[in-house]
């Protein structure tokens, strides 16, 4: 969808963005954004690496990305 290409966008610039942050970047709800977050993860296209505060998000697979 347009917002998860929005979110891999954000991420792919600045991996480190939290969903507080991501939310306001984005207009959403931080659970709008924990929403989408989740069925990116679920089709395999991001992760999450480290702990949750000093951990970054991994694209696994850019080719939404435009």
């Amino acid at each position: 969808t347009k917002i998860e290409t929005q979110l891999i966008d954000y991420l792919t610039d600045n991996p480190k963005l939290s969903a507080k942050n991501l939310a306001k970047l984005l207009g959403l709800t931080e659970y709008g954004v924990r929403y989408h977050l989740k069925k990116l993860k679920s089709g395999k296209l991001l992760t999450y690496e480290g702990s949750p505060r000093s951990g970054k998000w991994i694209i696994l697979n850019n080719k939404n990305n435009k």
